[in-house]
């Protein structure tokens, strides 16, 4: 079965030693306490692209997005999330999957939403689905969300996270999960449309090249 990732280059290698060093600064303020605690939610949408295989430039730039928008999220926001819309079924190009991740187990919140389509639920995985909504929807929904349950805890090493602290995020992502899949249902969209702790809610669009 062919790898779906590409074949190491030096060109591959250059981006991935800056990815790598950027995921430890990253992983430096995330674990560091915030100043600003009374802060609004702030979310991040982040749209796919098309990738290809057999070039490492695009895969190491589609990572190095993640981990910058993330760190720039947590430089003023201790709550934050990000939105990831991939294809009709939120499928993602594989590094960014694999580095809103990394994020996720930081204590970022990740919502992956479907273009014109409706993901499915993974309950081992670390990302809430968005069911049918809309990126904009999303996005509402993952702001009320933040500001109302709070960030999920963090692991202390993203890349091998404990049992303990795997379950403790996933308890967490539960709330945010039961909140989405009632909007995607429709049998309520209370959250989507309001801020439950009476926050403005700030978000940013941002689109992976």
């Amino acid at each position: 079965m062919p790898s779906r990732f590409p074949p190491a280059t030096a060109a591959s290698n250059t981006v991935r030693t800056a990815s790598a060093s950027l995921l430890l600064c990253l992983v430096g303020m995330l674990t560091a306490p915030s100043v600003l605690a009374a802060e609004s939610p702030a979310v991040a949408v982040l749209e796919g692209t098309p990738w290809s295989p057999g070039d490492p430039l695009r895969y190491g730039a589609a990572e190095m997005e993640v981990l910058l928008c993330a760190a720039q999220l947590h430089q003023n926001h201790p709550l934050a999330g990000i939105v990831g819309v991939g294809n009709r079924r939120g499928l993602l190009q594989p590094a960014t999957e694999a580095a809103l991740r990394r994020v996720a187990l930081m204590g970022l919140t990740v919502v992956r939403v479907a273009r014109n389509g409706a993901t499915q639920e993974n309950g081992e995985d670390v990302f809430v689905e968005a069911g049918g909504l809309s990126p904009a929807a999303a996005k509402n929904l993952l702001a009320a969300c933040l500001a109302r349950f709070g960030a999920p805890p963090a692991a202390a090493d993203p890349v091998h996270p404990t049992p303990r602290e795997s379950a403790a995020i996933h308890a967490k992502l539960a709330l945010f999960q039961q909140a989405f899949d009632a909007a995607a249902l429709g049998a309520t969209d209370r959250l989507a449309g309001s801020n439950p702790m009476g926050r403005e809610t700030h978000a940013t669009t941002l689109a992976l090249r």
